[in-house]
């Protein structure tokens, strides 16, 4: 007790309260429009419009959903965007020259296991040749398919790091 009283003592006469800082309301952020592009900079569903060999191919990158027009008016819309994708982190042989046969087979593989389901690219990066470099998976109703996994599993590719 008495330590309590000296504490108080020492520390002088009690300031009167202050008046609670006034908070002044934080406005609303402005909407932004989406950018559906970046949005899909990591993850996109892609559908497969040609295979250029056993690791790359081209496609559309899509996204749907709706919009209101001017006159309230709600409509559905699909937006797509071209782009090439190289399976990441592998390499296949190109399907001319020496590896022209081993080159084809993969090619032909690569077909094979993206025609089985939906496409989804998990972008890792783009390259300077203007590719998504990504983990391709396909979207089947008994899982997702490795695309990247199942090429080296079948031996139409090799890890990018391996190769010499």
């Amino acid at each position: 007790m008495r330590a309590l009283l000296l504490t108080l003592l020492l520390a002088g006469p009690a300031a009167a309260p202050s008046p609670s800082p006034t908070v002044s309301p934080t406005p609303a952020p402005t909407p932004t429009p989406r950018n559906w592009q970046a949005e899909l900079a990591n993850t996109a569903e892609v559908r497969v419009t040609r295979i250029v060999d056993g690791d790359t191919f081209y496609g559309d990158a899509f996204a749907t959903g709706s919009m209101r027009t001017p006159t309230g008016e709600v409509v559905a819309i699909t937006l797509t965007d071209p782009l090439k994708v190289r399976l990441y982190p592998v390499d296949a042989p190109e399907p001319f020259g020496k590896t022209l046969a081993a080159g084809k087979a993969a090619s032909d593989y690569l077909a094979e296991l993206l025609g089985r389901g939906t496409v989804r690219v998990d972008v890792v990066k783009e390259d300077g040749f203007g590719r998504w470099l990504g983990r391709v998976y396909v979207l089947t109703p008994a899982g997702p398919i490795d695309v990247d996994e199942e090429m080296v599993k079948a031996g139409h590719a090799v890890p990018y790091e391996r190769r010499k």
